[in-house]
Formats: C-alpha cells, structure tokens, sequence
C-alpha cells in the first residue's frame, strides 16, 4: 500500500492543505508543534477511522470550525482507491471508501495496512501490560480483522460485567445471573487466546532473526495469559470450559470488590533477552533494539500473510534511536512507502529518492531540488 495524495480541510491546524507523496521516502520536516504528526495522524485514520492521539474525535476539528474532512487517495490490493472521512465538533463521523459507507472497522482493516512507530512504543517495554496487548492487538487486527470484532465484543462484555458486579456488590442484583455473563465471555475468550497463541508462535519466528541481526543477542516473546490454565489447551471447546471454570470459581472475588479480575484482558506477553526478562533487567539500548525489532517483524509478517507491503509512518522516531539503530531502520524497508517526522531533514540525507516537504504554522510545501 502506498498514498498518493493527502488532502485536509478543517483538520487539526490545518485549514486547507493538499499534497501528493513520493512512493517511498517522504520526510515532513519544521519545528515543534507545527502540525508535523496532524499530517500523519490523518494518514493512519484510513486503517482504523480512529486516531493514535485521542479517543475524542472532535479533536480532530480545527478550532472554530463545525466539522473537517480528510481524503487519501492510495494503492492497495492491485488498484487505486479513496478514503473520505468527515468528522464534526461532537465526534460523529462519515467514512467512505471508493464512495461507499463503511460500517465496520475490519473492512478498512481489511483494505490499508498501516503500521506506527511512535516514542510511545518505545515505552513497551517499561510500562505495565497494556502497551503490550495494544501491539498484539494490532498486530494482529492487521492479518485478521475479525479478531478485532471479537475482541471488541469481548471488551464490550467485559465493562457490562463490571457493572453488573457493582450492582452486586450493592445488593442491587441478582448475582445467579452472572454465571451467563461469565460463559459469553468465556466463549470469545477462548477465541482471543487461541489466536493470541498462535501469532506469539509467528511473530517469535521472524522476530528472533530481526532482533540477531540488530544486536547479536536471542530475544523471545512469551504468552502469559491471566488465566494459566488455559494456555495448555488447544481444543476449544475445552478452552471455553476451563476459563468458565475458572471465572466461576472465582465469582465470589470479584463480586466481593465489584470488580472484574480475570481474564483476556489482563493478559500479559513478556518480553525476553537471552532468556532474561528485558522490563527488569534490560538497559535502555536493549530495550529500545526490542522494539525496533517487534515494530519489523509486525511490518515483515503482513507483507508475508497478507501479500500487500504496509505504509509506514515514523512520528519523530529518529530522533530516539542512535545512529546504528537508525540506520538500520531505514535500510530494512525496501520498497515500502515510508513517511517520516522528524525536526531536521539532515536526520535524512537524500539518495535521490526521497521527498522533503517542510511544515509550519498549519501548512505544508515540498521542497523540490532547485528550492
């Protein structure tokens, strides 16, 4: 996949802006808060209708005006295609792709594959699991999208069941009814893990020769499941049982504090370095080679299930890796469409076929070779 054109109206500080992309190298380059990463923010939107920086697409609205739209004409899936989305000051969205309404996610999932790097990956390592499912989950949203649709319906029915456990708690509902609650879950739970299973397995084999080949050194990613018991068990049906088993042995718990304390979404994937956990012991260096790593194997892994190479959008990521690490970086994508930020454009010297375009205040120019 790669975008040929951006075109913004009312988004985010830009009023009015048009441009169109070099088909590998584009570096947007200007000071600090600029609107440097609005320009990648509305990139990412055609993969997930949603933005990396905020839940609340208002935001998204330049201030003063009522609603602001976005439009990128890409390649994807051997042909040219458009993605529109308007959105207005109180959030509410309109997305069309080649002109027709998009309902759910997983058909722009489907369609553009897009994969981020941003500081706040580098975090992955340090900070407590939920980073770390965010990557897993994206990850593999991108190779099949109906997880997402499972997952978000398990997430759906994780938050009616911490109401209802409220509620319990209060003595202001049966609790007998939450033994349904916990099967539904249990069901789309035991789809979660089994996919989640599967993909560390994937990942593992692609990202240990990545990782070897930036710093020498094994790396290995591990599943660990909130609920252990099920990680031993392939068959489904079994699956569904055991984590059912388990919630229910453990309703008395989570009714006592009105809160729900099992499950997928408290799993957890660690993350190691010649078999030594990388979050306690690993230095700085170690964990952001990591990284890097896991953010190649994820680009590797759509190209080889998917066939289609993803658009990738560095945001200011240069500027926190050394140059060894830089270095390598760049010279892994091949012929993939790459769009970085970055504050200086010397971070990317041209070899003939990059695109520089500088921004400031809200606009955004290319600089040709004769500016």
């Amino acid at each position: 996949m790669y975008i040929r054109s951006v075109k913004l109206r009312s988004f985010r500080n830009y009023a009015e802006c048009e441009l169109e992309l070099g088909p590998h190298t584009n570096v947007f380059y200007g000071g600090n808060a600029q609107g440097k990463t609005n320009l990648l923010e509305a990139m990412y939107l055609c993969s997930r209708a949603k933005s990396y920086r905020t839940s609340s697409a208002g935001d998204l609205v330049l201030h003063g005006e009522d609603y602001g739209e976005v439009e990128l004409r890409f390649f994807a899936a051997g042909r040219d295609q458009v993605f529109r989305m308007a959105v207005d000051k109180k959030g509410k969205k309109k997305i069309f792709l080649n002109d027709v309404p998009v309902g759910k996610v997983s058909r722009l999932l489907e369609t553009c594959k897009v994969i981020l790097f941003s500081p706040d990956d580098l975090l992955m390592v340090k900070k407590g699991p939920d980073l770390r499912r965010k990557f897993i989950d994206n990850s593999i949203s991108q190779l099949k999208p109906s997880y997402l649709s499972d997952l978000v319906s398990y997430c759906r029915l994780a938050e009616q069941k911490n109401k209802l456990l409220k509620l319990i708690k209060e003595g202001r509902y049966d609790e007998a009814t939450l033994s349904a609650w916990n099967y539904k879950l249990a069901e789309y739970a035991a789809k979660i893990t089994a996919v989640r299973r599967q993909f560390v397995d994937e990942i593992n084999q692609v990202n240990e020769r990545i990782h070897f080949s930036i710093s020498r050194q094994k790396m290995s990613v591990l599943y660990r499941p909130n609920i252990r018991e099920s990680m031993q068990i392939e068959e489904y049906s079994r699956q569904k049982q055991v984590i059912f088993d388990y919630l229910q042995a453990h309703a008395q718990q989570e009714m006592k504090l009105g809160l729900s304390l099992y499950g997928i979404h408290r799993d957890d994937f660690e993350l190691q370095i010649n078999d030594t956990d990388l979050r306690q012991f690993g230095s700085q260096g170690q964990q952001r080679s990591a990284v890097l790593s896991l953010k190649l194997a994820q680009c590797e892994l759509i190209e080889q299930k998917t066939g289609e190479r993803a658009l990738i959008l560095l945001d200011d990521i240069m500027s926190e890796l050394d140059q060894d690490r830089r270095a390598f970086l760049l010279s892994s994508f091949g012929e993939q469409q790459v769009v970085i930020t970055c504050t200086d454009r010397e971070v990317y010297p041209s070899n003939g076929d990059v695109h520089y375009y500088h921004v400031a205040g809200g606009t955004c120019r290319e600089i040709l070779e004769t500016d």
